[in-house]
């Protein structure tokens, strides 16, 4: 994992970015959604013209992990708040997706990920900061709740017409200090 690079993403990596995000979905979610549903979701929310069209736009930041053999085994993606809370500032960012390849997960890649999404979020003056879980996710909660997210909402997520229960974190950076130290 050490030798896992960590570079900002560009348009030219959109299709590697939608394969694995496709990949990276299906793999944890896949058997959750009818066909049709799942189908309809991957070909809008990760399609290559998807990727394309959201690394065009300047408020969003991609990083992308890339092996020693050259391959995208994870990437991340944040940008202006899209969430659905009333009371958030115009400044408020999101971490919108956090993907990493199945083989690669549990060795300090998603760690190392976190540090530069925090890093790119103090660059922009550190403003809130959310993002959305699958409320049957407890794997990713517990890992986002080990950097001070907790929960302050939820809304359906819409996955083709199926509605999932998603939960709404938002970093309180008191208690990410305190357990820091």
């Amino acid at each position: 994992m050490h030798n896992t690079v960590i570079t900002e993403a560009g348009p030219e990596d959109a299709d590697a970015l939608s394969k694995l995000g496709i990949t990276t979905f299906v793999d944890k979610f896949g058997h959750l959604y009818r066909d049709d549903d799942l189908r309809h979701f991957l070909e809008t929310a990760h399609s290559p013209a998807f990727y394309t069209e959201a690394l065009m736009v300047p408020v969003n930041k991609f990083w992308r992990a890339i092996d020693g053999s050259g391959a995208l085994v994870g990437y991340a993606m944040a940008g202006k708040m899209t969430l659905p809370v009333d009371d958030a500032s115009d400044d408020t960012l999101e971490l919108k997706r956090l993907y990493i390849a199945a083989p690669h997960q549990s060795a300090g890649l998603g760690a190392r990920m976190m540090s530069a999404v925090f890093e790119w979020v103090e660059s922009q003056g550190n403003p809130d900061l959310y993002l959305s879980v699958f409320s049957e996710n407890e794997g990713a909660q517990r890992f986002y709740g080990r950097y001070g997210f907790r929960r302050v909402g939820s809304y359906e997520f819409l996955v083709g017409t199926h509605r999932d229960l998603e939960y709404i974190l938002l970093l309180d950076r008191t208690s990410a200090a305190s357990e820091a130290t």
